[in-house]
């Protein structure tokens, strides 16, 4: 085949395209928003969790490893062997320098380049969703990468999630910005590189996604973004299971005959209980420390190295706090209780609550879902060894119990139940632990109250500053005419100009309608008076300069459709006829009713007739 035959040929396949089946489908404007984008946003969220996760890695061989001679326990999916650990720390008086020293470095990059970088990165991505019209700027995007990892590197208490969260959400912002994709569509990009972001740092695709619609809200799902967060996370998690693996990051074994007993599954209510103590004392050292370092008179730069000074002074005290602490769940998990003794476990919790508060509330950047992770972990191993000595026969599994309570504790902080029991279960093939894991997250989410520690989350959509107009739109849609119209004053068509005129100015109306016998016949405005201000008012009538042609609704349309009325046609109000069919005036509407009918209504009203 000659070139020439070669190029006419794919010519004529390229002009034909379109009619080979699904090929249609994919090229369609939609299809490359919400099909290619996701796709685009995955390869980058996931060659940029790569990089987290190795930098992170080599980050701590320098001041763990190296500078303090500590070496943590690791998870099973990377690369850890719970059975042969032994805890190994030559120089614990440096774990001070060592988490002061990596919170100088991040302090000063943020400090210097991106100061909204600082703090956990979930909130972050969340109020840019909400109030910032899901604009991040792609520099913030690196510099949390860099100090995220300084900052876990060398030993603070924080978490992977939080660094991928903004670092997957100002991705996708970033993108959506560049193809000049609007609002709407760039609150979905940042979503989906949110939920992309979770799911590949974390290798649960699945959760990540869920999160990606949960976590904007306290009471409300973002089903919009469901599809692109799918794809997203999909592709992202692929990327770093082709660099490490694909492995779970747990390796657990769970006794699920255990747990499928009355007896047993009233226990996780006891377990719920002391999650939702744990969650509530997270919540109120975060806040309260955060509170602390506002008023410290340092420069700001300094908060996190002092943070960073408290934080090691308390893993001299007990090593869980230093890092991300996974590796301590799998020691659980594989019941190394010659290591996790109670007095190691209570130690531990208390000493996770404290350094999480000095390090996250210290606007060091990271996340709340590791240390939550373990913090649960540790409750759900103390509640399982407490419950297993005061009741006899009481054999319970403390593998079941350690990761219930890892879902338990991290749910009622981040008000996203649903994702965090995929998450974890993903994360631990702890599939069987669903019923037990429902029970324990509930109690732990509803007794918690109503605080959540990311501060820029919302109750529901209507409650967003970027939903408001379509949540609106939408109530107005369930309000009838009829629930808000007025009894009309009218006017025969007999009268004299001069006497509609003195009716409207002793009323304060700028229209009247104009009825023979009831019937709608005419309309008198203002700018009709004024069209009539060179005539003898007293010598024409309101037949003569009326507008006849009018537009008019009935009782059982929406408020929706009264203001398109208006918007579109430029008119204050419209009289209300009994039907399609008859011109027998039963109402009149006018703009300020709508402000008076949404006045009177509740938000509740509003949430329950939209079903929001």
């Amino acid at each position: 085949m000659t070139n020439k035959n070669l190029k006419n040929n794919l010519t004529i396949f390229l002009q034909n395209l379109d009619n080979i089946p699904f090929v249609d489908k994919v090229r369609t404007k939609e299809a490359k928003r919400y099909l290619y984008v996701p796709v685009l946003i995955g390869i980058a969220v996931g060659i940029s969790a790569v990089a987290f996760l190795l930098a992170l890695h080599y980050t701590s061989v320098v001041f763990l490893n190296m500078l303090v001679g500590y070496y943590p326990p690791e998870v099973t999916g990377e690369g850890g062997n719970p059975e042969l650990y032994h805890i190994i720390i030559a120089r614990p008086y440096l774990f001070p320098v060592s988490v002061a020293l990596g919170g100088l470095i991040s302090g000063l990059l943020i400090y210097k380049f991106a100061p909204e970088a600082s703090g956990a990165g979930t909130n972050a991505a969340i109020k840019a969703y909400h109030f910032e019209k899901a604009i991040i700027n792609i520099k913030t995007t690196f510099i949390k990468l860099l100090a995220s990892t300084l900052t876990i590197g060398a030993g603070g208490t924080s978490g992977r999630e939080g660094p991928m969260s903004l670092i997957g959400a100002g991705l996708g912002s970033f993108i959506a910005q560049k193809l000049n994709l609007s609002e709407r569509e760039r609150r979905i990009a940042l979503a989906a590189g949110l939920g992309a972001g979770l799911g590949a740092v974390f290798r649960a695709p699945l959760a990540g996604a869920i999160v990606g619609a949960e976590v904007f809200y306290k009471k409300d799902f973002e089903i919009q973004s469901m599809l692109s967060c799918f794809i997203a996370a999909i592709i992202a998690y692929t990327c770093v299971g082709l660099t490490f693996g694909f492995e779970p990051l747990f390796y657990v074994h769970v006794d699920a005959y255990k747990n499928f007993k009355i007896v047993v599954l009233l226990q996780y209510i006891i377990l719920g209980l002391a999650c939702m103590l744990v969650a509530k004392s997270i919540m109120t050292s975060f806040f309260l420390s955060k509170k602390l370092a506002d008023i410290l008179p340092v420069p700001k730069y300094m908060i996190q190295p002092i943070g960073g000074f408290v934080t090691g002074s308390i893993g001299i005290i007990s090593p869980v706090v230093i890092g991300s602490g996974y590796g301590w769940i799998q020691l659980i998990t594989d019941k190394r209780i010659d290591i996790i003794t109670p007095q190691f476990t209570i130690i531990g919790i208390i000493a996770m609550i404290l350094a999480l508060g000095f390090t996250l509330g210290f606007n060091s950047p990271g996340g709340v879902f590791g240390p939550s992770l373990v913090s649960g972990g540790l409750t759900g191993f103390a509640v399982s060894n407490f419950l297993s000595n005061i009741i006899s026969n009481n054999n319970l599994d403390i593998t079941s119990f350690t990761i219930v309570g890892m879902m338990s504790v991290y749910a009622a902080v981040s008000k996203a139940p649903l994702s965090t029991i995929v998450m974890v279960a993903e994360m631990s093939h702890g599939y069987d632990l669903l019923i037990p894991s429902m029970i324990s997250v509930f109690i732990a989410d509803f007794f918690s109250g109503h605080q959540s520690i990311y501060s820029a989350q919302v109750e529901r959509r209507i409650d967003s500053p970027a939903y408001q107009d379509e949540c609106i739109s939408h109530y107005l849609t369930h309000i009838k005419i009829k629930e808000a119209m007025q009894k009309p004053l009218t006017a025969s068509p007999d009268l004299k100009v001069s006497e509609i005129e003195d009716i409207m100015t002793k009323n304060i109306y700028t229209g009247i309608p104009i009825t023979d016998n009831g019937f709608l016949v005419g309309m008198i405005t203002k700018t009709d008076l004024w069209k009539a201000r060179g005539l003898d008012k007293n010598k024409i009538y309101a037949r003569d300069i009326m507008t006849k042609n009018l537009i008019t609704l009935t009782p059982d349309d929406s408020l929706y459709d009264f203001m398109k009325i208006i918007v579109s046609k430029g008119i204050g109000r419209v009289p209300i006829v009994k039907d399609k069919m008859s011109n027998e005036l039963v109402g009149i509407i006018s703009r300020s009713d709508i402000g008076r009918i949404m006045r009177e209504e509740t938000s509740e009203d509003i949430l329950s007739t939209t079903g929001v």
